[in-house]
């Protein structure tokens, strides 16, 4: 088994201009070697005609900063991608994972700075020089300062591989190496993009500010509340309102005087006040709409940058269309010439769950593809044969209650999300425990293990969470003014670690799906937590929908031993028709219709 240092190390680095269709415009690449320091600069001239990199694709591996660039441009220039690389920006992710704080950034110029590397040069200056990138150099002068550039980063890339190379050997090298293959599907799922009704996407984004006005005087002739002029939320009436209809309300600081507005802060008085929850709802629609800001390219097309690896489960962030709101999502439409679909492993969590920890009684419920109602039943919560459109409201309750094990919500968070009682919360997650022995003893186990300090947690695939640095609201202890809870730096965030295995297993497997997925040339245009969409000639959905199915219940036999893993095409789309999240014509849906209406009414 081939260790780095059987390797030999180059760094490779790339500048490129973008086209409005996805596809990058190579201006240069420059690898340099990291022993001798040699340079290899290759312009579009010497890329004529070239099917592989100077490297040797077997024995060298090349390094480089958050690779999606270099591999798009590869293939743009149909030039075979490097078999064996590390992108350097993942791997600093990797060994910062659980020890980085949210507002800690990830850029080449931040992992230097950690490492105390003089980079040479300025945030500035290296912006200017990607921008002369994009726009593409006009004169000999302005060539030659881009390709200085370009190597001028491949001699910064070998500083920090030199002073990661501590970390590297903490992983195996195929470990780094699949995690630059998934940044290469996610290139690929950029370059495919997501269709858009990019008449009524520009319209919104044009008309923003004209929308939230039109929603506030609707929401305001509807419930009376005299706190909205126009778009302006006046404090001083909203005080007033609160006081007529007596419900207590933070102050935003001590003595302040100013109300809290902040959404976490009104569901929870909400709950108490239900007075209160059209105005909770009416400001978080506003700040969505005001948000709305959704890139959309010369083709008509979405590519939103995926943050690979951006969460410390290593899942996939939400951005773009599906970062806001889902009435964002009824703007996906196909063009006429194709069609797409949303493909969704069902229950993906509790299935991870059930298989990774042994539990064979959950494992037998979440085979039946109705697992919550399956629990009620275990517990005498719900009549035999009970599903989800008969026992909604059923299915709702305990599908908050699995998936809050899940996430280590204790009894008052149930008490809180459901509104019932703290004793009835106590003895229905002492039911789920009951039921689930199996698995909440491998859950513990976890929690044990990683107590112990200097011990790390990895995936089956390699990635890692450093406890004992705590990233997250929920490490705290009591303390402050009336007992409130405030964070302790110094406490281990046992919820974090608690659902770690199954958030981070479940990431593996969506990694392994996009690699797989992209790489058979399917039309992957995004990956949304447990679900894919794909964009596909009308005339090869169909194929590419069973071979994606194929695939995602492969990755689930070969990562967790999941027999049949439960797949569900949701939504399959033909034009003219476009996607909706809200099929049972919810808040979603009207609110889609009121963007529409005010759109509309603007432009007659």
């Amino acid at each position: 088994m081939r260790k780095l240092d059987d390797y030999r190390h180059k760094t490779w680095d790339t500048e490129f201009g973008m086209t409005g269709n996805g596809v990058p415009v190579t201006r240069c690449h420059v690898l340099v070697d990291m022993t001798t320091v040699e340079e290899i600069r290759l312009l579009p001239k010497d890329l004529a005609g070239m099917t592989k990199l100077p490297i040797d694709y077997e024995n060298d591996v090349v390094h480089t900063f958050s690779s999606g660039a270099e591999f798009g441009c590869c293939d743009a220039d149909n030039i075979l991608r490097p078999y064996n690389a590390i992108d350097q920006m993942i791997e600093y992710r990797a060994a910062r994972n659980g020890m980085r704080g949210r507002s800690e950034k990830t850029s080449l110029l931040d992992a230097m700075s950690h490492f105390g590397i003089n980079p040479g040069i300025t945030a500035e200056k290296k912006k200017e020089l990607q921008d002369l990138a994009i726009r593409g150099p006009r004169t000999s002068e302005e060539w030659r300062e881009l390709v200085d550039y370009c190597a001028g980063d491949g001699h910064r890339s070998a500083a920090l591989s030199r002073k990661m190379w501590p970390e590297f050997e903490k992983a195996h090298p195929k470990e780094m190496f699949f995690r630059a293959r998934c940044m290469g599907g996610f290139e690929r799922m950029r370059r495919v993009g997501i269709c858009l009704d990019a008449e009524i996407a520009h319209a919104i984004n044009a008309q923003r500010l004209g929308i939230c006005e039109a929603y506030a005087r609707e929401q305001e002739a509807r419930y009376g509340w005299g706190i909205f002029k126009g778009l302006h939320f006046v404090h001083n009436a909203y005080h007033d309102w609160l006081r007529h209809e007596g419900i207590p309300m933070e102050e935003t600081s001590p003595g302040s005087g100013m109300a809290k507005t902040d959404d976490e802060t009104l569901l929870k008085v909400a709950k108490e006040y239900d007075q209160l929850e059209p105005l909770r709802r009416c400001l978080v629609t506003l700040r969505q709409v005001k948000d709305f800001d959704i890139s959309i390219d010369e083709d008509g097309r979405s590519r939103p940058w995926f943050d690979p690896y951006g969460t410390v489960s290593g899942r996939t962030a939400r951005t773009g269309i599906f970062g806001g709101s889902k009435w964002w999502r009824y703007l996906i439409r196909p063009s006429p010439e194709e069609g797409c679909a949303y493909v969704d492993a069902s229950g993906h969590e509790i299935g991870v769950a059930a298989y990774a920890s042994g539990d064979e009684t959950m494992q037998a419920d979440y085979q039946t593809g109705n697992f919550y109602l399956r629990f009620a039943m275990r517990i005498g919560h719900a009549p035999p044969g009970a599903v989800k459109k008969t026992h909604r409201a059923l299915h709702e309750k305990f599908k908050t209650i699995a998936l809050g094990v899940n996430y280590g919500r204790t009894a008052y968070g149930i008490t809180e999300e459901l509104g019932i009682d703290i004793r009835e919360a106590r003895y229905l997650l002492h039911l789920y425990s009951s039921t689930y022995p199996v698995y909440f003893a491998w859950r513990q186990s976890h929690i044990n293990g990683l107590i112990i300090p200097g011990r790390t947690y990895h995936t089956q695939l390699g990635w890692p969470y450093h406890p004992g640095h705590i990233s997250g609201s929920q490490a705290s202890r009591k303390g402050g003014s009336a007992g409130r809870r405030v964070r302790d730096p110094n406490r281990m965030d046992a919820q974090t670690i608690g659902n770690l295995p199954v958030q981070a297993g479940a990431s593996d497997w969506t990694q392994t799906v996009i690699i797989a997925g992209t790489e058979t040339g399917l039309g992957l245009a995004a990956a949304v937590h447990d679900g894919f969409l794909l964009c596909a000639p009308k005339d090869d959905l169909r194929r590419q929908i069973e071979i994606l199915i194929l695939i995602m219940q492969a990755a689930g036999q070969r990562l967790f031993g999941i027999p049949r893993m439960l797949v569900e095409v949701e939504q399959e789309i033909y034009w003219p028709k476009r996607f909706d999240p809200d099929p049972e014509g919810k808040s979603h849906r009207k609110m889609w219709d009121f963007v529409l209406g005010a759109i509309h009414s603007r432009v007659a």
